[in-house]
């Protein structure tokens, strides 16, 4: 995870190290906006030809897919293992913990890219009363969210749209934050993600994101096989690099910070509760 402000240094833990191999650190970035950056007229026209077609704020109709991925058992998988609405390790507590330093309040706005089933967007939410947009590619996933929108205090404050990060109408509005868990894989180009994120925020607004980089050269073929079964659009990048991307995009670094040991814990508390739950119910053979 990383976080960006001008008067806190920057400070970076240990990697996670095994017995042969260092295998790729989950981080947290979070950077505050300082001088923005214009997007190049190829590059918006690059994320124009990837423009999605539907938005789901309003309505619980997908879009056309030829295969449901998300199937009802896959997604009750998810939710049985991180928690109603969310598909990462974690849950509330964890989304919490991520961004509590974007000093949100009940009048501030929060963009939250790859929005899953909700459940970071309501957590959100329901902590801080902030108004959120969420953004989700996945049809299935949107309508997921669309259902499990929270009330907070009697009023709507997530809307949850089918749309892709590429589309320019998911960064029309000017936002205090933005937030995103594990995304950056997902991007073949993430100066343009960043640049879009800046245009996106309001003056000193914020943006944290998680995601995983690169730590050691020999682990790259496990790495590589792994990626490709999450059909993963980018690469593993190293720090280093994404620093100096978020910096060329106008971010100032607050903080990057090694989170690798945390996600590790949060990733066999839910294996573990699952398991439990299991055989406490007498779990059916679909299960």
């Amino acid at each position: 995870m990383a976080t960006a402000t001008h008067s806190i240094p920057s400070k970076i833990a240990t990697a996670l190290r095994l017995p042969t191999v260092r295998l790729p650190t989950v981080r947290r970035l979070m950077g505050r906006l300082g001088r923005r950056r214009s997007l190049a007229n190829d590059e918006i026209g690059e994320a124009q030809d990837q423009k999605a077609n539907t938005s789901l704020a309003d309505s619980d109709t997908p879009t056309e897919a030829p295969i449901a991925y998300w199937s009802d058992w896959r997604i009750d998988l998810m939710e049985r293992l991180w928690g109603t609405g969310f598909l990462l390790p974690g849950g509330t507590e964890f989304v919490s913990e991520l961004t509590r330093p974007l000093n949100l309040g009940s009048k501030t706005s929060v963009l939250v890219l790859g929005a899953g089933m909700g459940g970071p967007s309501n957590s959100i939410a329901k902590e801080f009363g902030a108004f959120i947009d969420g953004i989700e590619p996945d049809p299935e996933l949107a309508v997921a969210g669309v259902k499990r929108a929270a009330i907070v205090k009697g009023m709507s404050r997530v809307t949850i749209k089918n749309l892709s990060i590429d589309d320019d109408s998911a960064f029309a509005r000017k936002y205090d934050a933005i937030f995103g868990q594990e995304i950056l894989l997902q991007r073949a180009n993430v100066s343009q993600l960043l640049d879009r994120c800046a245009n996106a925020l309001k003056e000193n607004g914020k943006l944290v994101i998680t995601d995983f980089t690169s730590a050691d050269e020999t682990a790259g073929s496990s790495i590589e096989a792994w990626l490709k079964r999450e059909k993963a659009a980018g690469s593993i990048r190293e720090e280093g690099e994404l620093r100096a991307l978020f910096t060329e995009a106008g971010f100032r670094m607050r903080t990057v910070e090694d989170l690798t040991d945390r996600y590790i814990g949060l990733v066999h508390n839910g294996w573990v509760a699952l398991e439990r739950s299991l055989r406490a119910n007498a779990a059916n053979r679909d299960i």
